[in-house]
Formats: C-alpha cells, structure tokens, sequence
C-alpha cells in the first residue's frame, strides 16, 4: 500500500513552529534583529552597493497639462490603433519607469 499522504495541518503547525523560532533566535540574522536573517542582510547590501555604483538617483517628473504640450503642426501626436496598441502601451509603461529612458525622452528635441 502506498504510504499516507503527509496531513497538511500537522505540516502548517511545523512550518508556523519553525518559523517563530527562527524569528525568536537573534543568531538567525547577522544583526541580531529578529526575523532578519542572514540572507536578507546580504541581499539588502548588495541592492544599496549596486544602487551606489550605477548613480541611481531619485528623478521625478511631473506631467505636463494638454494645454502646456508642445504641439508643432504636420508632427503627429498619438496613437493610431493599428492591432497591437494595447500591447505597445504596456511597452511604453513600462520603459517610463526605466529613470535614463525618462530623462532622454523628456530631453528629445525635434
């Protein structure tokens, strides 16, 4: 006969168990703080480190009302739906919250 599958409760109880003791151990983490672990502290590190070396810096940008753009007849504006609109906009979603693409797109001169 196969062997009894494990009962799901009983694992919940171990895993909640297991989990509070690692998060009462000041051992678990290198800082001592409860329920950080070593793992995490590292990994924090290396997101600050990689932050520092690429010269992230925080850039914002505010959008400009429709009676501010800059409109020059014959260039056109918009999107004009040709089958994968939907698609192409969650491109360009995406990219605007790539910093550098922001910052040469709002710097573009025709």
């Amino acid at each position: 006969t196969p062997p009894d599958p494990p009962n799901q409760d009983e694992e919940l109880q171990k895993a909640i168990a297991a989990s509070i003791m690692t998060a009462q151990d000041p051992g678990a983490g290198g800082s001592g703080i409860p329920g950080v672990s070593a793992d995490d502290e590292q990994i924090q590190k290396a997101i600050a480190a990689s932050l520092e070396t690429n010269n992230y810096n925080n850039m914002s940008y505010e959008p400009l009302a429709p009676k501010d753009r800059k409109r020059e007849p014959g260039v056109p504006v918009g999107l004009k739906n040709v089958g994968n609109t939907c698609y192409f906009n969650s491109l360009i979603q995406t990219y605007f919250n790539i910093p550098e693409f922001v910052e040469l797109i709002l710097k573009f001169h025709v």
